[in-house]
């Protein structure tokens, strides 16, 4: 099946909830962009159309707005597919999409801890890589590391001698 067709079917079994598919192809992968509140629905399709594989979740900062992608693999089909939406800086909340893919688990938690994107609905949104009580999210463009933490010091030591410097 070419990538025309799968599109097709895949905006056929769309149609029931209403979205209207925006698609573009990155890389050869075909790419669609959707709505932040037609994210859960639209997997849920996705999923029952063959994508049952869900290699990560990935925020990316964009300003105002974090870019959340989800790369998708049809393993009976050999295709991939990426799933996108973008979530306003100030309320970046989105649905979590555990329970149509339990591999977002450990994802959507280190994207929640490292950019602060709120996965609505999940099951355990404990930190998984920092402490509990770190402030700020590490991978923010406008994230600046605390000079100390718990009476540590952040700095890092570099040693000229050793080829390692802050320029390199």
């Amino acid at each position: 099946m070419g990538l025309e067709a799968l599109k097709e079917e895949i905006a056929k079994a769309l149609s029931a909830t209403v979205v209207e598919p925006v698609w573009a192809e990155a890389a050869g992968d075909l790419t669609l962009h959707v709505l932040p509140g037609s994210l859960k629905p639209v997997a849920a399709v996705l999923n029952g159309v063959g994508f049952r594989l869900l290699l990560a979740v990935a925020v990316v900062d964009e300003g105002e707005t974090f870019r959340v992608v989800y790369p998708l693999c049809s393993l009976e089909r050999r295709v991939k597919l990426i799933l996108m939406t973008s979530v306003p800086r100030q309320a970046p909340d989105i649905d979590s999409l555990v329970d149509v893919w339990p591999a977002a688990n450990w994802h959507e938690r280190e994207q929640a801890e490292l950019f602060g994107v709120t996965f609505v609905g999940h099951p355990d949104p404990r930190h998984l890589l920092l402490p509990d009580d770190w402030e700020g999210y590490p991978l923010q463009k406008d994230y600046k590391e605390p000079e100390v933490y718990r009476g540590i010091s952040t700095e890092r030591p570099y040693w000229e001698d050793e080829g390692c410097s802050r320029s390199n």
